[in-house]
């Protein structure tokens, strides 16, 4: 049933990728590779885009595994590419978290069908509610550079989870390389990941797994080392020389606050529906549960710790929380932290419940109320979260359409037909090789369409520098929208 919720979920969310198109950065990153496509094929391109990630390191930023991938945006393929990456992208993103949920059965004890529950419990809280969906999921640059990566980091983890004492060193060799490779990409879900293997790491260490605990820290060395080469590049210094960044102790100051704020934020309607959820699943899985849910005091402040620090790189660089594409990262990473905390959260009640009854205390409150009424103390704390999340924000403003319902909407109403449509014409003004200088009118976009599929356009002047790109790509002389 779960299941089919999640699927219900993913589909028009799929589909209305192929009402969509590049955007902006798309073309001014695959202008490189799209040239060299012309003449020398895929190798060229690849060559291309290789080149293009090397420039970009000198001169604007250092993450450059993900650079590489900028410029091989899917149009330079072919406009079908472009139409169906949603649909592969939003596969690959729920990929990565059924991975982690089934790689989770050998610590939770958890069986198969509690794992996919687990799974379709997360994946439709995460896709209802994602704040800005068209940077999240339809523009290619965006989207590949923060959901993509937050996707592939859930794949890497959930297999270092799956690491044993024993495994043969080609799968660590194959880790490390891995998280040299994440390392390049956005700082975002890296430093959070760099926290969660450090900690995995640490207990590990304290558990006396010599033999594993050496094979994460070399793995988490990989992390580390894509990290410095990336912060090392010298185009980081100039878009940095653009900005006003923060002191590194208020960009984690803030951090926290930024992390209260996110959880006031989505504690809405929504949160209580998916928390009843999680926690019906999770009285389950708890009787069956291999972990001792020691020191709940400090466990949960550092999973609560590690989603903020998704915070603190924009904080510092740009003394901002960061634009939309980053906000959304958060989001994902917020229920994650949720389920962990909730689940730890109940399983250390349960654990003190059970100690009660063994040292014969069956008539106190927590004993008597957790054999009568199960539901009740989580339910209790449920409230309490939602209450107490009124103070950070009003319960109107949590009030929202499910973005799955936004997209089908948008298919049934024809607002994606039109949006496409309008594209096609700019494409055929683009095709005619008589107008050498473009003005576009603005795209006409409804307000559900804004924020879903709609990215941006391009910009109004026609020197800008980004404009003049855009115009080199489709071979004309000015190109520019008349807003």
């Amino acid at each position: 049933m779960l299941l089919c919720l999640l699927a219900l979920s993913y589909l028009p969310l799929a589909i209305l990728g192929f009402y969509g198109h590049p955007v902006e950065d798309d073309y001014f990153f695959a202008y490189p590779a799209h040239e060299a496509m012309k003449g020398g094929g895929l190798l060229a391109a690849l060559k291309a885009a290789a080149q293009g990630a090397a420039h970009q390191y000198q001169i604007w930023q250092g993450t450059y595994s993900a650079m590489f991938f900028m410029h091989l945006s899917p149009q330079i393929f072919g406009d079908w590419a472009y139409r169906i990456f949603p649909a592969i992208h939003i596969a690959f993103f729920l990929g990565g978290l059924l991975t982690l949920c089934l790689a989770g059965e050998r610590y939770l004890g958890t069986t198969r069908s509690q794992s996919l529950c687990l799974f379709s419990i997360l994946g439709i809280l995460m896709l209802e509610g994602i704040p800005v969906a068209s940077d999240s999921l339809y523009w290619y640059n965006g989207s590949m550079y923060y959901t993509g990566y937050f996707g592939l980091s859930m794949y890497f983890f959930a297999a270092l989870l799956r690491l044993q004492k024993d495994s043969p060193l080609w799968k660590t060799a194959l880790l490390f390389l891995l998280a040299l490779f994440i390392g390049g990409g956005n700082y975002v879900s890296l430093l959070a990941l760099i926290l969660l293997v450090f900690f995995y790491g640490l207990i590990r260490a304290l558990q006396k797994d010599a033999a594993l605990t050496r094979k994460v820290v070399f793995i988490w060395s990989g992390l580390l080392m894509g990290l410095l080469i990336s912060a090392a590049a010298p185009g980081n210094a100039v878009r940095q020389g653009l900005s006003w960044k923060d002191t590194p102790i208020k960009a984690i100051l803030k951090s926290f606050y930024w992390g209260l704020r996110y959880s006031g934020w989505w504690a809405g309607i929504p949160w209580i529906l998916g928390m009843i959820a999680l926690t019906v699943l999770f009285l389950r899985i708890l009787p069956g549960c291999k972990l001792t849910f020691r020191a709940p005091w400090l466990v949960i402040p550092v999973l609560f710790g590690i989603f903020c620090s998704m915070s603190t790189p924009t904080l510092y660089a740009e003394h901002s929380a960061g634009p939309s594409r980053v906000f959304n990262l958060s989001y994902y990473a917020f229920w994650i932290m949720m389920a962990a905390c909730w689940f730890y959260l109940l399983g250390a009640l349960r654990k003190l419940s059970l100690r009660e009854r063994s040292q014969g205390r069956i008539g106190s409150f927590l004993t008597s109320l957790s054999q009568k009424q199960p539901l009740a103390i989580p339910l209790v704390l449920i409230l309490v979260g939602f209450l107490a999340a009124r103070i950070i924000l009003p319960f109107s403003e949590t009030v929202h359409v499910p973005v799955p319902v936004r997209a089908l909407r948008a298919l049934v109403s024809g607002e994606a037909a039109d949006y496409a449509a309008q594209e096609q014409a700019r494409m055929e003004i683009l095709a005619d090789p008589t107008i050498r200088d473009v003005v576009f009118e603005p795209f006409h976009v409804s307000e559900n369409l804004s924020g879903l599929l709609y990215a941006g356009d391009f910009g109004a002047y026609a020197d800008s520098p980004n404009n003049l790109v855009y115009a080199a790509y489709f071979g004309k002389d000015s190109l520019c929208v008349d807003y």
